[in-house]
């Protein structure tokens, strides 16, 4: 068990808390620029939508077999391979040129995503004594909520230095 204030503790705190806030960014990275992909790949609003809806959709499905593969090989194997896939995933999204490849791989993200969703709380209750899991619980929580407020404000900022870019 990791005990309130060792070492151990807050390194394993701030690696959860780092861990949801790195997941949360990228599911939500791309709601703010779905009007930008709309235009890019002509298609409508509501199909430029996919885009978040499919890696929602991805992760929301993955999440069971993920916590069942993490019961089986552990929560630590599936939390790190998670943590691998995404910036994999990532660059992948770099190499389509299609809409619905684009849609493909943002479903796989939210697949790769679910790794981490489905097991860092477990892990935390696995690891952590009971008396002291509401801290790292809290700044889960707290990073999810700053995840998704960064993820669309650094999307807006990417947005602005594109159209500055196009006058």
């Amino acid at each position: 068990m990791i005990e309130l204030q060792t070492p151990a503790y807050r390194k394993a705190a701030f690696a959860l808390s780092f861990g949801s806030f790195l997941v949360f960014c990228n599911l939500y990275l791309f709601q703010p620029m779905l009007p930008v992909f709309a235009d890019a790949f002509v298609v409508t609003a509501t199909k430029a939508n996919w885009l978040l809806a499919s890696s929602t959709l991805g992760l929301s499905l993955s999440l069971l077999p993920w916590a069942m593969l993490s019961e089986k090989i552990g929560r630590r194997p599936v939390i790190l391979v998670s943590l691998v896939l995404m910036p994999l995933v990532g660059f992948l999204s770099l190499l389509v040129d299609s809409f619905w490849g684009l849609v493909a791989v943002r479903a796989l993200m939210g697949i790769s995503l679910a790794g981490y969703a489905a097991v860092a709380v477990a892990y935390m209750a696995d690891e952590f004594s009971r008396q002291h899991l509401l801290l790292p619980w809290a700044g889960i929580s707290a990073l999810t909520l700053w995840a998704a407020l960064l993820a669309d404000c650094l999307a807006v900022f990417c947005q602005t230095l594109q159209d500055g870019k196009a006058q």
